[in-house]
């Protein structure tokens, strides 16, 4: 009998307020309204679920807060950790930094959510042992901040040239603090438990970026506004002829346009600059098809781990 396949849409819900670095004051930030409202209304279409990954800083604004409360009471949704402030250079920090951010995190989504978070992604996939160590500390079941590509160093690249020319030095110099440049070529390809070796109690499942290979691109919605919508629905048809689960990203900036953009600040996200939203849409929905017609079984990243388990 042929093993289940699975997909899981993977939400990091990075907001806009996060983008033009925490501005006092800002308060209507459309990666919450405008954002969420249009991957609401294709879940919806496709009935599916979705995991969201939270930046807990973005749930001290109320209108946020109630903006998240109504997407989940509308569709079937997984709140994740996605740290506090977004720190590029998370993974490089110390075990007790680490945990301030991702227990204080972890705790705002509690209370004001009334959830507990069992699944948590790095900023910008900043991978680190300290960073597991504190997942374990806090039962976590899984983990997603390993990117799992030798494409990480032109992603990273590609990250620091937006933000220096928009003389935002203080990212920039952040992202390149990160110290998992190698660590990328000791993971597996496919999702697995972590090692005894780290001096883990629990099983943390390990969630890999999908790439075919080291040496390919990662399989992540932003790849197709670099190299385009088909070629990147080619590379997914290909990956699920041998591999049973995609982890799939996205993130609100896929979903915007220029004018959900606030003028009086900087914006060092490309994809938003364009008022092009049909065909923004269209083109997560081809992804969705193609997942259809491989007949995945769409899941939530914790239901993933759960049934990895049994």
């Amino acid at each position: 009998m042929k093993k289940k396949s699975f997909i899981s849409i993977n939400l990091h819900l990075d907001s806009l307020g996060e983008s033009y670095g925490w501005p006092d004051n800002f308060v209507n930030d459309n990666a919450f309204s405008a954002g969420l409202e249009r991957v609401g209304k294709i879940l919806k279409k496709f009935e599916i679920p979705i995991t969201v990954f939270v930046v807990g800083k973005d749930l001290e604004n109320k209108k946020n807060l109630d903006l998240l409360k109504k997407f989940i009471n509308d569709n079937d949704v997984e709140i994740a950790n996605h740290s506090y402030t977004h720190q590029f250079d998370l993974g490089s920090k110390s075990y007790e930094e680490i945990y301030k951010d991702i227990y204080l995190s972890h705790e705002i989504i509690y209370k004001k959510l009334k959830v507990e978070a069992k699944g948590f992604c790095s900023p910008t996939w900043n991978y680190s042992q300290n960073i597991v160590k504190v997942l374990d500390k806090l039962n976590y079941n899984y983990d997603t901040s390993n990117f799992n590509s030798l494409w990480l160093y032109p992603v990273i690249a590609k990250i620091l040239f937006n933000h220096l020319i928009n003389f935002n030095l203080k990212k920039s110099f952040k992202i390149l603090k990160r110290k998992d440049y190698l660590l990328m070529l000791s993971h597996k390809q496919n999702p697995y438990f972590l090692k005894k070796n780290l001096k883990v109690k629990n099983k943390i499942l390990e969630i890999p970026m999908p790439s075919i290979s080291k040496f390919d691109l990662p399989i992540w919605h932003t790849i197709g506004f670099i190299y385009g919508f088909d070629y990147l629905g080619s590379k997914v048809k290909k990956y699920l002829e041998k591999n049973t689960f995609l982890n799939y990203v996205i993130h609100p900036a896929d979903f915007l346009i220029k004018r959900d953009l606030d003028e009086r600040y900087i914006n060092s996200l490309n994809r938003i600059n364009n008022n092009q939203i049909k065909k923004k849409l269209l083109n997560f929905e081809k992804i969705l098809e193609i997942a259809i017609q491989n007949r995945l079984n769409f899941i939530k990243v914790n239901d993933y781990f759960n049934n990895y388990v049994k």
